[in-house]
């Protein structure tokens, strides 16, 4: 790791069916004095449920600028400007979509499943 660099992470938790229910996703900067690591400082945000039958939950300590849902071809299904802590899925068509979340710090992507 370097110094004064983001660095993001994805964790993603399955049931015992191997049904993915929650992700979590986060970043940390790493600080430094005299060239070594002091400080790690995380943000972490939830998306739940996962999956979904009609909305998606995302809650953040970061600041949430924009979400959009992609197929897994790449089509844009769905763009959230005003971001008010959930996204309306029930119009998708059951299948699998690429969440990306856009906050104040970064963009970070996570796979979803609409039921």
């Amino acid at each position: 790791m370097s110094a004064s660099t983001p660095y993001y992470y994805t964790i993603i938790s399955y049931n015992s069916e191997d049904t993915e229910i929650v992700t979590f996703i986060g970043d940390f900067t790493t600080t430094s004095s005299n060239n070594s690591i002091e400080n790690v400082i995380a943000n972490q945000s939830s998306i739940y449920p996962n999956p979904a039958k009609d909305e998606i939950f995302i809650k953040s300590e970061l600041q949430i600028m924009k979400v959009e849902i992609y197929s897994l071809t790449g089509g844009l299904m769905i763009s959230e400007n005003n971001f008010n802590g959930k996204i309306s899925v029930s119009a998708l068509p059951q299948g699998v979509y690429l969440l990306k979340v856009h906050t104040d710090k970064g963009v970070s992507i996570s796979k979803i499943i609409k039921e």
